[in-house]
C-alpha cells in the first residue's frame, strides 16, 4: 500500500485548493493509498489557550487529518518574507511527517509551510509540487497587485515592498484568537490584559502563541519598510524558496500552460516542471441540464466566485452597465473586501442580483438557472474550478484571456474570450449574445476531466518517482 503525505490547507477554508485536495486524497485512499492530509492552522485562526503548538488528528471518508494548531507561522506573514523560508514550526512538522514514513509527498500549498522544508522532506520521500497560486513567488499569492493590475515584476520583486505591507508579528495570531473568543465573557478580561503589551511592543514576538518563544531567534518588532531593504528581503525570500525547490523536488505540477510558464519566468528548472490539468470533484457531481433560453428568452449570465478584484466581477458590472438592454446578471460568491463589496452594488443596474455566499451544494441550482458563466479575472487565475463547474453542467464559458482560462475555454468553440479587464470588450461580446449562439456554443462542449482519473495519472507519477 502506497503511503501518500498531502500537505495542504485547512479543510475549512472555503477555497480552491482544499475544494480539490481533500477529494483527491479521498479519491486516491479509494485506489487503495493511504494518505495523509497535513494543514497548518495559523491561517484560519487555529490557536487556542493551551498556547503550545500540538497536532490535532481525525479522520473522515478514509482520510488522516493531521492539524497544527497554535503554529509560531501565521502562514501569510506580510512584511516578514524570512517567515516563509525558515519559521519556528519546521522541526515540529518534519517529525510528524518522519512519523508518517510516507512514500511519496505531494505538496499542494506552502501556506503555514516553510520552503527550508523541503531540503528535509526530500530525505525521506519523493516530494511533488503542485502549484494552484503563487505562494512561492508571491507572498499575497495572487500575482495582482493592490490596485487590481496584474504583476509583472515578480522575478525581480521590486514592487513588493508597496503592494504587500505589513503585518505585526505575533498580531496576527492574537487578533484571530480574539476573534474566537468574542462572543465569550471572559474573553474581555484578557484582552484589557494583551492589547496593551502588543501596543506597548512588550508582548513576545512570533512564537507568542507557537510556545518556546526565544528572543534570539525571534523576528524584530522593528520593521526596516524602506524600498531598498524590503525589495532585497523579498528577492532573498525568492531566492531561497526557488533554490529549495530545484533542488529537493521530484517533479513540479503546473495546472495550466500560464502556470509553468510563469514558473520558469521566475527560475524554476525547465526540465522539473510539467502540465497536468486537475480533475474537479465538484464537476463529476454535476452534468448538463437544459439551458433555459432554450425557449428563446434572453441569456441569463452567472458569476461564481470571490468578490476580489482579481476575479474582476467589476468588470462584468462594468460592462452589463453600459448595455441599453442590461441582461438578468447572478453574481454568487463570498463577500472578501467590504468596500469592493460597496462598490459593485452602488453601480449595479437593477437586473443584478447579489446571491451571496454559496456552498457546492448550491452549484446546481445557480447553474440551472443561468446560460453562460462569465470569469472575467483581472489576474492569472490558475486553474478556476468554477470554469470546470461551468463546463460539466454544460454552460459556456465567457472568460478572460489570462491565467489557466484559455486552457478550457476555446474562443468561438465552447465559449469566448476577451482580454482581462477589458469591460468595452466584454460588452461587446455580451450585445451580440443571444440564445442561438449560445446554445451552439454549448453543443461544443466535452466534460471536464473526472477526479478518479486525475487521481490514477498521479498515482501513476509517484510510482515512476520510487526507486
Amino acid at each position: 500500500m502506497m503511503r501518500i503525505a498531502m500537505l495542504a490547507e485547512d479543510p475549512r477554508i472555503v477555497g480552491g485548493i482544499p475544494r480539490y485536495a481533500v477529494p483527491l486524497g479521498e479519491a486516491l485512499t479509494r485506489r487503495g493509498a493511504e494518505v495523509h492530509y497535513l494543514w497548518a492552522g495559523g491561517f484560519s485562526g487555529r490557536y487556542d489557550l493551551h498556547f503550545k503548538r500540538r497536532w490535532q488528528s481525525s479522520r473522515a471518508n478514509g482520510l488522516t487529518y493531521h492539524g497544527l494548531i497554535n503554529p509560531g507561522s501565521f502562514g501569510m506573514n506580510f512584511g516578514q518574507p524570512e517567515l516563509d523560508v525558515a519559521s519556528p514550526d519546521s522541526k515540529y512538522i518534519r517529525r510528524r511527517i518522519e512519523g508518517i514514513a510516507p512514500d511519496v509527498i505531494h505538496i499542494h500549498s506552502f501556506l503555514g509551510f516553510p520552503t527550508e522544508l523541503l531540503e528535509h522532506l526530500a530525505s525521506i520521500a519523493p516530494v511533488f509540487i503542485s502549484v494552484h497560486e503563487f505562494g512561492l513567488i508571491c507572498q499575497r499569492r495572487v500575482l495582482v497587485q493592490r490596485g487590481g493590475a496584474q504583476c509583472r515584476t515578480f522575478a525581480t520583486q521590486t514592487d513588493c515592498w508597496t503592494c504587500v505591507g505589513t503585518t505585526r508579528p505575533g498580531w496576527g495570531p492574537w487578533a484571530r484568537m480574539k476573534f474566537r473568543l468574542r462572543h465569550r465573557q471572559w474573553a474581555r478580561r484578557i484582552k484589557v490584559v494583551v492589547d496593551p503589551l502588543i501596543r506597548l511592543r512588550l508582548w513576545p514576538a512570533i512564537r507568542f502563541i507557537g510556545g518556546q518563544a526565544s528572543a534570539g531567534d525571534s523576528p524584530s518588532f522593528e520593521i526596516d519598510a524602506t524600498r531598498e531593504s524590503l525589495t532585497a528581503r523579498y528577492a532573498a525570500r525568492l531566492d531561497a524558496s526557488l533554490a529549495a525547490v530545484n533542488r529537493h523536488a521530484s517533479r513540479v505540477l503546473a495546472v495550466s500552460s500560464n502556470v509553468r510558464d510563469i514558473m520558469l519566468e521566475a527560475g524554476v528548472d525547465e526540465h522539473l516542471v510539467d502540465v497536468l490539468h486537475i480533475g474537479s470533484a465538484s464537476a463529476s457531481r454535476l452534468s448538463p441540464t437544459p439551458l433555459p433560453c432554450a425557449n428563446g428568452a434572453d441569456p441569463v449570465l452567472l458569476f461564481l466566485g470571490g468578490l476580489v478584484p482579481g476575479k474582476g466581477a467589476h468588470v462584468l458590472v462594468d460592462a452589463v452597465a453600459s448595455l441599453r438592454r442590461p441582461p438578468r446578471v447572478i453574481i454568487a460568491g463570498h463577500l472578501l473586501d467590504s468596500e469592493y463589496g460597496r462598490q459593485l452594488q452602488g453601480k449595479a443596474t437593477d437586473t443584478v442580483e447579489f446571491f451571496g455566499p454559496y456552498s457546492p451544494a448550491d452549484l446546481p441550482n445557480l447553474l440551472a438557472c443561468a446560460d453562460v458563466v462569465v470569469a472575467p479575472a483581472t489576474g492569472p487565475d490558475t486553474s478556476p474550478q468554477t470554469v470546470l463547474e461551468a463546463l460539466a453542467a454544460g454552460r459556456p464559458v465567457i472568460g478572460s484571456r489570462i491565467g489557466g482560462i484559455p486552457d478550457f475555454v476555446h474562443d468561438g468553440v465552447n465559449g469566448l474570450l476577451f482580454d482581462a479587464g477589458d469591460a468595452s470588450a466584454l460588452r461587446a461580446i455580451l450585445e451580440h449574445l443571444d440564445a442561438n449562439y449560445v446554445m451552439r456554443l454549448a453543443n461544443h462542449i466535452q466534460p471536464p476531466k473526472a477526479l478518479g482519473g486525475h487521481a490514477d495519472e498521479l498515482l501513476s507519477m509517484y510510482r515512476n518517482a520510487l526507486p
